[in-house]
C-alpha cells in the first residue's frame, strides 16, 4: 500500500504517529512524507531541519521527505 502522511511540521509524525509509521514500513508499506513547513519559524535553521529529515529517511527505509515552504 502506498501512505501519504502530511503535517504541518517536521516533528508533528513523531509525537502523534511515529509508532504507526514505523509499522507500516516494517509491513513493507511505502511511506511518503509531505510537511507543510520547514520548521524554521520555531527559530531553528531549516538546513539543520532538512538534514535531520534526510538522514532519518535514509535509516528508516521512508523516501525523502517533500517541502513544501
Amino acid at each position: 500500500m502506498k501512505i501519504l502522511v502530511i503535517t504541518a511540521h517536521p516533528d508533528d509524525v513523531d509525537f502523534g504517529a511515529g509508532g504507526t509509521v514505523a509499522a507500516w514500513v516494517s509491513e513493507g508499506h511505502e511511506v511518503v512524507y509531505c510537511l507543510v513547513t520547514d520548521g524554521q519559524a520555531g527559530g531553528s535553521d531549516n538546513t539543520i531541519h532538512a538534514m535531520k529529515w534526510h538522514a532519518f529517511a535514509g535509516k528508516s527505509k521512508l523516501q525523502q521527505p517533500t517541502f513544501l515552504a
